[in-house]
């Protein structure tokens, strides 16, 4: 879709830089087809997933932690397994 939008873009600047009428009218043409397939693609965009091209993300990367519950048992395995793990990436 920031595809279909930069080529509307680039057909609106080559718009404004004709003064051939035929050359403008063909250009017209095809800012038209281009504009009606964004905006069908953006309802799509829209019904499917929720977002649109009239507003703007941000993407926020957060980092999530899990923690279990585990014996005195559990808990000795799994430090003695991510210290061999460490002490493998070392060497």
């Amino acid at each position: 879709m920031q595809n279909q939008r930069q080529l509307i873009l680039a057909l609106n600047n080559q718009l404004q830089s004709s003064t051939d009428p035929a050359e403008k009218e063909q250009l017209t043409q095809r800012r038209t087809q281009a504009l009606a397939k964004l905006n069908e693609n953006n309802r799509k965009m829209l019904q499917t997933y929720g977002f649109t091209l009239n507003r703007n993300y941000m993407y926020v990367i957060e980092k999530s932690s899990v923690y279990m519950a585990v014996s005195e048992e559990e808990a000795t395995s799994i430090k003695a397994r991510r210290d061999s793990q460490e002490q493998g990436r070392v060497q």
